[in-house]
């Protein structure tokens, strides 16, 4: 079956929440909306009858059916994600099948595999109903308009390899697998950019780059596409040289899932994004920008859909802006008496302004999975690893002024390689840490933490989290991105024990509510999903400030404070309130016009 053979080889992209945005399936196809305003564009429009209607203003599909949907809550360790399921009707798989023929299926097996995650322990009670495998822009643009008359949820799907649950499909609906998508549409070597369909790998994409001596240069897991690479706002270990995917694209092309039409201008100022292009239900197509490299016209709300998960839009074309390729690198390799010296070494290195383009910190129970899994001898402490970039002599200099900091931080055994093969085997060791630890407890599932701290806090943070994970009972390994606040713990656990699956979660817990006290957040890279939805109430953002705020703002200096600060969360905008709040946001701006 085609569909059978799609799923071997096929990456596959990050979700729609669905969790929270549900839509009550119909049987029967909805009338379209009438625009009362033709003579302006159409997210004007749309707010424009917001204005007019108050609060009563709908959202096709983000509105509330008065339930929370919202997974477990401050306390919670459930990790199936509820939902109501309606079955689509069969005149809506009938409409799909019209235009789509083959590159459709409702076969049980492809719709489970879709509908589990691969590489999380998240599940869901539900699977889509539907998977579709579109092969153009105007394949998706019709696949959304049907959803939307039938009122049928729709989970956008490319690489699927977050962690967060984001693939999940609680209330079914319409599986979109974007992996057919996969077109390198036009390089500009001149302008270092390049055009692509959001199926698009970003390990084959470096791949077709190389030849030409240009690279994209973030590096999430292996199998990631640029779609669900921009929908989940990725980055990896390159970030702190390169920046996240928020600061890669120069525009986007995006088709909008709700009945809010909003102009995603570009804002090319970004590293790297230039343009986003979204499709709208009606059958429009928004595009962001031009691949101009600086614009100042209009608002920002590319920034908005990179991060989205899918809640407001399908990504259906990519330009990304490109870097030339180093002419030399330097890996280097310290060990630490402990994991706070390494920290400390890695705020060092960056305070010192020299421009690491990698700052990776390994903790020892990492380092024994490591010498576990490959037979190697490493010593059993805390490591850092750095990459250096630019001239020989440039590169060179930067791992010498690194040394020095090191010997300051009680750092040993510092070496360097310049050879590629031997850079190779280096790096190998930190890209399969996360398959090392599995050698140590082969029948385990990982829970993956994913907090981020201001810089200054990193070390503070990771010692703390580290004397609480020594402690457990489960074995826990720490891996960071160092140089700029992000790191992980990889928890394991015995899914079908009831006390372990509770201790992961505690520790799980207890850093991402600790990083949010040292005003950090639940996230630094994987994503909200269906996994981190309890804790984004305590991210901060969208609350009033309030004078005290600003009194605890001005004492953030204060050591003590910091340490007596609750850690618990305050009412928060949630994800799926973003598509209401803009009306909110731009209504003085529309009224105006």
């Amino acid at each position: 079956m085609a569909a059978s053979l799609l799923r071997l080889s096929r990456p596959r992209r990050a979700l729609l929440p669905l969790s929270v945005l549900r839509l009550p399936l119909s049987t029967q196809p909805r009338e379209p909306s009438s625009n009362p305003r033709r003579g302006l564009p159409a997210f004007l429009s749309f707010l424009a009858a917001a204005v007019a209607g108050g609060t009563t203003a709908t959202v096709a599909f983000c509105d509330s059916d008065g339930r929370d949907h919202r997974v477990g809550g401050k306390e919670s360790t459930e990790l199936v994600v509820r939902g109501e399921l309606k079955r689509v009707p069969q005149e809506f798989v009938d409409e799909l099948a019209s235009f789509l023929g083959e590159n459709l299926t409702v076969d049980l097996e492809e719709r489970s595999f879709h509908g589990t995650p691969q590489n999380s322990f998240h599940k869901s009670v539900n699977v889509p109903d539907v998977v579709v495998f579109p092969k153009s822009q105007d394949e998706v643009r019709r696949i959304v308009m049907t959803c939307n008359k039938y009122e049928v949820p729709i989970v956008p799907y490319g690489g699927a390899t977050s962690i967060e649950g984001h693939t999940l499909a609680p209330h079914g609906g319409v599986c979109i697998d974007m992996s057919s998508m996969k077109k390198i549409k036009s390089l500009h070597i001149e302008d270092m950019d390049v055009v692509v369909e959001p199926g698009v790998g970003w390990i084959e994409l470096n791949e077709y780059l190389k030849p030409h001596g240009l690279f994209f240069p973030l590096d999430p897991g292996p199998g990631a596409t640029i779609g669900g690479m921009c929908a989940t706002r990725c980055s990896g270990s390159l970030a702190v040289r390169y920046g996240t995917m928020r600061d890669n694209v120069i525009n986007l092309q995006v088709l909008l899932l709700s009945s809010t039409i909003f102009p995603l201008a570009t804002h090319t100022n970004s590293n790297f994004f230039l343009v986003l292009q979204a499709v709208l239900p009606n059958g429009d197509v928004v595009k962001t920008g031009s691949r101009a490299r600086k614009s100042a016209a209009g608002y920002d709300l590319a920034r908005l859909i990179i991060g989205s998960e899918g809640t407001l839009g399908v990504i259906t074309e990519v330009t990304l802006r490109l870097q030339k390729i180093p002419s030399h690198s330097v890996v280097a390799m310290c060990n630490f008496q402990t994991i706070k010296d390494a920290a400390d070494v890695a705020i060092a290195t960056m305070l010192s302004g020299i421009q690491v383009s990698r700052v990776e910190l390994l903790d020892e129970v990492q380092i024994r999975a490591i010498n576990l899994a490959n037979g190697k001898s490493l010593p059993e402490v805390p490591t850092l690893m750095f990459e250096f970039i630019g001239t020989e002599a440039y590169a060179l200099e930067q791992t010498l002024l690194v040394q020095k900091i090191a010997a300051e931080h009680h750092g040993s055994d510092f070496v360097f390689v310049e050879e590629p093969n031997a850079k190779e085997e280096l790096w190998k060791i930190r890209k399969e840490a996360l398959w090392a630890g599995f050698a140590m407890k082969p029948d385990h599932e990982a829970m993956i933490t994913d907090v981020c701290v201001p810089l200054s806090r990193l070390a503070e943070c990771i010692s703390v989290s580290k004397r609480l994970l020594d402690a457990s009972p489960l074995t826990c390994m720490v891996i960071a991105h160092a140089g700029d606040g992000n790191f992980h713990t990889i928890i394991l656990f015995e899914p079908s024990q009831e006390d372990q699956r509770r201790e992961a979660e505690r520790l799980n817990h207890f850093m991402v509510h600790t990083a949010l006290s040292m005003e950090g957040t639940c996230t630094g890279e994987h994503g909200v999903g269906t996994g981190k939805m309890k804790a984004i109430p305590g991210e901060g953002a969208g609350d009033r400030v309030t004078e005290d705020d600003e009194k605890d703002k001005s004492r953030a200096g204060s050591q003590q404070h910091h340490e007596s600060r609750e850690a618990h969360p305050t009412p928060r905008l949630h994800m799926t309130d973003v598509p209401k709040l803009l009306p909110a946001c731009l209504i003085r701006q529309v009224l105006l016009l």
